[in-house]
């Protein structure tokens, strides 16, 4: 499994497509559901998985609402500024996430074992783990395009394209740093940068 984009277009098309009004908070929750349903699986480059686990998506649940909710108060148009909170938490969302370390990146020996004398210094979560979470500045403005699209009265497969492209976007700038062993008969830590959820 990896990310799971396809699956979050075809979720926002159907949500969209419904008839019936949804309130502020079931739209909020469902565009958080969406996101991290669509992001749980998401992977190093060569597919160590993410602890999805430790990321917290209420803060990402509130943002939204409080960014419908300004919205809403307003008869003009806010421009991007109202989803800066989203995009703020997402990169929150992000920021310092463990990921699994038994796939080595190249160089590397693996699987780690869970306390190797080589890295003891080192929490568990931080022998993989993301240290530049993207930029919220790279989300903000895709966000308020693509409900502008749905302003505009352009298709609901267009707009759910939009949100997707801008998320996915963000993900490939994310990027991490792998701390592994040197194969045998070499010694020491190798420190391997990586770029790119995939």
């Amino acid at each position: 499994m990896s990310l799971q984009w396809d699956q979050m277009e075809k979720s926002i098309i159907n949500f969209m497509s419904l008839k019936a009004s949804s309130s502020t908070e079931k739209t909020a929750e469902f565009f958080t559901t969406a996101y991290i349903l669509a992001v749980r699986q998401a992977q190093d480059p060569v597919g160590n998985k993410i602890f999805w686990q430790k990321g917290n998506p209420l803060g990402i649940r509130k943002a939204w609402m409080k960014a419908f909710e300004e919205v809403l108060r307003q008869p003009v148009d806010l421009g991007p500024s109202p989803w800066k909170k989203v995009s703020l938490e997402i990169v929150k969302y992000w920021t310092l996430m463990p990921l699994k370390y038994s796939i080595p990146h190249p160089g590397t020996q693996g699987p780690v074992p869970a306390n190797p004398p080589i890295l003891s210094g080192l929490p568990w979560w931080q022998v993989n783990f993301i240290n530049s979470p993207g930029e919220a500045a790279d989300i903000t403005p895709g966000i308020y395009e693509a409900f502008k699209k749905g302003r505009m009265g352009e298709p609901i497969p267009e707009i759910a394209k939009a949100f997707v492209k801008t998320f996915r976007e963000h993900t490939d700038s994310v990027t991490g740093v792998y701390n592994g062993i040197v194969p045998s008969p070499g010694t020491g830590v190798v420190i391997i940068n990586w770029k790119g959820l995939k």
